[in-house]
């Protein structure tokens, strides 16, 4: 999708900030196979409800 930048009245393409950040890099996808071997994210805890 493009849009006109408010500034310079230029196109700009809208998905190009979503595509920059989705990027991995190896290191990233290591350590997150790392952390996966270990259990992962811990689970949230629930509040307890009042009876």
């Amino acid at each position: 999708m493009k849009t006109i930048c408010p500034k310079c009245n230029s196109e700009i393409e809208v998905n190009l900030g979503r595509l920059a950040g989705s990027v991995t890099s190896e290191a990233k996808a290591k350590s997150s196979r790392e952390n996966g071997k270990k259990g992962g994210r811990p689970k949230k805890k629930k509040p307890e409800q009042p009876a």
